[in-house]
């Protein structure tokens, strides 16, 4: 009897710690043997599944942009004849030579308005709070209420807003914009954007195309005309007319002069840069005088041709 009490009894213990075992109990062990204290498991940290954990439930942005501009262009010129004084036998006429320099110096933004809205979807079904953004061509813009706002569930809310160049700056065809959503998951901060997007711009330039004049008292003459590209370079529409160098071109021309016998006589020109309609950007005067000798035949040599 004393010997099936054992077994019975170390059978019913094997029972006991498997059925432990199975519970998840975990046991400590002497020789291989349960000790008869055991230890309960650390429990996992819980994981609790939010919606911005799949795609479909992730904020949307969208954002349009419009841009307008004046910016005016600047001219530099300089006329210089071949020779101040041209002295003649007799009383002429003669040739005299010019030279007229036009250099296109700059362009200055005299005025811009940049703008645009952006247009934030919230899919989940629970509201965020969301701080939204604008960066324009490396500018900071300022949206409109757009810090610490609250996007309701399941519906979209639009932001304007409004970007400073300031005075240097210089509108370009590749200037774009990003518009940019923050907000909170969980204690961790997601930022979502969109793609760059170029500006397409409404711009007046001022004096943009001009006409390069030469004026000697009522007579006008046009030496040629130049125009500024969209990418600042100058075109030289009258190839014919003159020589073209970086932002600089050059036009040479004759006028006939008549001499006073015995006298010199003081010629007076002046060279325009002529701009939108017609009106005088920048202008340079030139003066000639040509001396005639007292009677033809010997005298004064002809010179400063």
């Amino acid at each position: 009897m004393g010997s099936l009490a054992r077994l019975s009894g170390g059978t019913h213990s094997v029972r006991r710690r498997a059925a432990l075992v199975a519970a998840g109990t975990v046991f400590i062990t002497v020789n291989g043997m349960p000790s008869g204290v055991a230890e309960e498991p650390t429990p996992a940290a819980p994981v609790f599944p939010t919606e911005s954990a799949t795609s479909g439930n992730l904020p949307k942005i969208l954002s349009t942009i419009t841009g307008s501009h004046v910016t005016t262009n600047a001219w530099s010129i300089r006329s210089e004849p071949k020779n101040a004084r041209v002295d003649l036998r007799g009383t002429g006429p003669t040739s005299v030579g010019y030279m007229v320099e036009v250099t296109h110096t700059g362009r200055t933004l005299t005025s811009s308005d940049v703008r645009g809205t952006i247009s934030v979807t919230n899919p989940a079904t629970t509201s965020r709070l969301a701080t939204i953004s604008d960066t324009f061509a490396g500018i900071t813009c300022v949206v409109a209420d757009g810090l610490g706002r609250v996007i309701p569930a399941a519906s979209s809310t639009d932001f304007t807003f409004t970007c400073d160049t300031g005075t240097n700056f210089q509108p370009r065809t590749t200037d774009s914009n990003v518009a940019a959503v923050t907000w909170s998951d969980g204690g961790v901060e997601h930022t979502l954007t969109t793609p760059a997007e170029e500006i397409s711009w409404d711009g007046l330039y001022l004096d943009n195309t001009v006409d390069v004049q030469d004026i000697d008292g009522a007579e006008l003459s046009v030496l040629g005309s130049l125009t500024v590209g969209t990418d600042g370079s100058l075109r030289l529409m009258t190839p014919e007319s003159g020589t073209l160098q970086g932002s600089t071109a050059r036009f040479a021309y004759r006028v006939q002069l008549d001499g006073r016998a015995g006298k010199c006589t003081p010629y007076n020109t002046t060279a325009v840069v002529a701009g939108d309609e017609g009106k005088n950007v920048a202008s340079d005067a030139a003066s000639v005088q040509v001396c005639a000798a007292a009677s033809a035949g010997p005298g004064l040599p002809h010179t400063g041709h």
